[in-house]
């Protein structure tokens, strides 16, 4: 049986991440390992919280040098690799805080990895992506945004060999969009990139303000809809498929991130302030 679309989401349980109660962000650092476990942190906040399958505590991790984190994902190696915009560092490091590399990037900003493992890095002011394809020691840049836009998150919802399709949030003079870029591999770098914006549904509310995106690894792309208390899904062709968690499943708080467990099915949606909903994806079979 091959997975289709996502068709619903049941909301299982809340638990409290204690250690952001003090912070004024929410859960703004949020990412699942291939193990199940959670990281998860607060914008320029000094540590990482990692959490086992089953939202138990299991360590505090202190940022070296005092650092000040901007976003943070598991690699596929099990390693932890973080943004600090201050100091123009990314910083590869083991889960007991070892630095492994670190190199410095102009303004590095927010984090995803693939499901092929390839970590992606938006810096430059939010307005440029670069890739690492070995557990962050080497970046390489693969396009700039369109002028005048910025980028607020990319996830790549291909694993083609001879194209990557990226999906992102953009913003200009207050106005947000999802935009997808495919990079054709084939090409010289700098005439291999094209775009396209993805249209938002008629007939229902979608604001695209401050949204975060994951991907399922199958068909379904989601995105958090803040002023709404939503998440929403779109199908990777660009269609819009169906509003999965309601206001009344989100009643607690606005969404600020959303995170997926490729492999048991479960999303993470950390919300404003120190709580994060734990929902059991139900799928379509094909």
């Amino acid at each position: 049986m091959i997975e289709g679309q996502v068709t619903s989401a049941k909301h299982k349980h809340n638990f409290t991440v204690e250690q952001l109660k003090t912070g004024e962000y929410g859960v703004t650092v949020l990412s699942v390992s291939s193990e199940g476990q959670l990281l998860a942190g607060q914008h320029l906040g000094r540590y990482l919280h990692v959490y086992s399958a089953d939202c138990c505590h299991v360590t505090s991790i202190t940022l070296p040098n005092n650092g000040k984190v901007c976003d943070a994902v598991w690699t596929r190696r099990g390693n932890i690799v973080y943004s600090e915009w201050d100091s123009n560092k990314v910083v590869t490091m083991s889960q007991s805080g070892d630095v492994i590399q670190q190199i410095n990037v102009s303004r590095p900003s927010y984090l995803s990895v693939s499901t092929d493992g390839v970590i992606y890095l938006i810096s430059d002011y939010c307005t440029s992506v670069y890739q690492s394809t070995d557990d962050g020691l080497t970046w390489s840049h693969m396009f700039n945004v369109t002028d005048g836009w910025e980028c607020w998150q990319v996830i790549k919802v291909s694993t083609d060999s001879n194209t990557d399709v990226l999906w992102t949030v953009i913003r200009s003079a207050g106005e947000w969009r999802l935009r997808v870029y495919t990079v054709d591999k084939r090409r010289a770098v700098g005439d291999n990139v094209t775009w396209r914006d993805v249209s938002l549904p008629s007939h229902v509310n979608v604001d695209l303000s401050y949204s975060r995106l994951a991907y399922d690894g199958h068909t379904s792309i989601f995105v958090t809809d803040r002023s709404n208390r939503a998440v929403h899904v779109w199908s990777v062709s660009g269609q819009y498929d169906r509003q999965l968690v309601s206001p009344q499943q989100l009643i607690i708080s606005k969404p600020r991130f959303v995170a997926v467990d490729t492999e048991r099915h479960v999303m993470y949606v950390g919300y404003e302030y120190d709580t994060v909903g734990v929902f059991k994806l139900t799928y379509e079979r094909v």
